[in-house]
């Protein structure tokens, strides 16, 4: 349908080389469509480019992995007329594709530039890279050079976005001394900061903050209201932490009290919670009752548990599920090769 409401314009005159706005929609059309090759024809055809076009393209580029022609394209606009936006399409494009360390680098040219200042957008894209890193000290500097106004409402916005960017990314480098200093210089948190925090101690495995603050968000004070993320995160602290009634009430709750439907994340963290327990007969019944798909990450959680307590029976269950959907996964067969020789 593109591609003929495409010939359509052009045989009612409607060039794209000439017309600018018609050049950019079909950029943006081509590109979400997966036809990157239509879309770069679009844009090296066209006589006059506006920061449209060159925003459009290099989001494209990134988007189906060609960082190396994205950065390119990037380069080749004056440095001047460099925008914001189009610094953001390519840092963003770097974490789209794994590479953390370019998007880092690529904040650390725009900010020692002086044509463009970084701005919220571009303040919580660098903080995703240092936290995929694990780079707690970048990221310290990185907040500390960051200008207060870009904590302030504008365009619309969030304006807690990277607040609660913050608090997440000190939650993933297990500075939780951090993450609590900006979640209480938060005035008016929402449910991202609450979760965020949430997820940082549950990844540390302390179990009783998490519980603390899930009960302290849904107070009558604070009224936050948790979404399945979060319930993933509790629950996730209560595998991490053995407490599998505590599991079982959490995920019943999701339900009856906030009509949640629990996804295939929140039956694995069931599942391997029972199986660590050596409840391996109610972790079977769970994968084989639940209302969602199993997937091969919830039968290899539990061949993993079954490998642990040397469970034969189940771990037959758990190794046929996972062949019905990859019957070549070299480390089921490593798993059953083991039970087998640890049962019999």
């Amino acid at each position: 349908m593109g591609r003929k409401l495409h010939a359509h314009a052009m045989a009612t005159g409607n060039h794209h080389a000439s017309n600018t706005l018609l050049a950019n929609l079909l950029i943006d059309m081509y590109s979400k469509c997966g036809a990157i090759a239509d879309a770069c024809h679009i844009f090296h055809s066209m006589e006059s480019r506006d920061l449209v076009s060159w925003t459009s393209i290099i989001q494209a580029l990134s988007r189906a992995g060609d960082l190396r022609e994205a950065i390119q394209v990037f380069e080749s606009i004056r440095p001047d007329r460099r925008s914001i936006v189009s610094w953001n399409c390519l840092i963003q494009g770097a974490l789209h594709n794994d590479d953390p360390k370019l998007a880092l680098n690529l904040y650390s040219r725009l900010r020692d530039s002086s044509s463009r200042a970084p701005n919220r957008i571009t303040h919580i894209a660098a903080l995703r890279a240092c936290a995929s890193l694990g780079d707690l000290d970048s990221g310290r500097e990185l907040e500390a050079r960051i200008s207060p106004k870009c904590f302030l409402p504008s365009n619309g916005d969030d304006p807690l976005s990277l607040s609660n960017a913050l608090v997440d990314f000190y939650g993933k480098c297990a500075s939780m001394g951090d993450a609590e200093r900006v979640f209480s210089s938060i005035p008016s948190k929402n449910l991202v900061s609450w979760t965020s925090l949430i997820a940082g101690y549950s990844r540390q495995g302390d179990s009783q903050r998490v519980f603390e603050l899930f009960r302290r968000m849904q107070s009558r004070e604070e009224g936050i209201k948790p979404d399945a993320i979060t319930y993933l995160s509790v629950l996730s602290a209560c595998c991490r932490s053995g407490h599998v009634d505590r599991a079982k009430f959490y995920l019943e709750e999701m339900r009856s009290k906030h009509g949640i439907a629990p996804g295939i994340e929140h039956y694995t963290c069931m599942v391997r919670l029972l199986g660590q327990a050596n409840l391996l007969e109610e972790a079977r019944k769970v994968v084989e009752t639940m209302p969602v798909k199993p997937d091969i990450v919830i039968w290899m959680a539990l061949l993993e548990c079954c490998k642990m307590w040397k469970n034969l029976q189940v771990g037959r269950v758990a190794f046929e599920g996972v062949m019905r959907i990859d019957d070549k996964n070299a480390t089921a067969y490593v798993l059953m090769s083991s039970i087998y020789e640890e049962a019999l």
